[in-house]
């Protein structure tokens, strides 16, 4: 991959545990480059050869704090050479990471995942409305 050409694949998984088969089954028919996940619902205890993706490294965020739900993954192709990177942002789950191409550009790619319940402030007026 020189062209600057990448193929993705987003879902939201509302739990990865039971849906690795299908998941591998998508990976395998369309051979995206990166794949981003949200709400993978994965904890602590559950390591990374527990959902390895064969070709891929694995970078991934769980929610904290034992609370329920959420967390966002990356899955990307091992040729990609990837190295996580943490931007400052407001967003409490997110993974990113920076990727090179054969022709060694760079790239960064991450997923976010904002909860319903999530509000960022600078997007919230701080003036008074009449």
């Amino acid at each position: 991959m020189c062209d600057g050409q990448l193929r993705f694949l987003y879902c939201n998984a509302r739990s990865l545990n039971n849906k690795l088969e299908h998941l591998s089954a998508l990976a395998e028919l369309y051979d995206p480059d990166i794949i981003g996940i949200s709400e993978t619902l994965l904890q602590e205890h559950i390591s990374n050869a527990e959902i390895d993706l064969r070709g891929y490294e694995v970078f991934r965020n769980d929610r904290q704090n034992g609370r329920k739900g959420g967390g966002v993954m990356l899955y990307v192709k091992s040729d990609l050479q990837a190295m996580e990177f943490w931007p400052k942002t407001q967003f409490p789950e997110q993974t990113w990471c920076v990727i090179k191409d054969k022709c060694n550009k760079e790239y960064y790619v991450g997923i976010i995942y904002q909860s319903p319940k999530f509000m960022m402030t600078f997007m919230v007026p701080k003036w008074p409305m009449s």
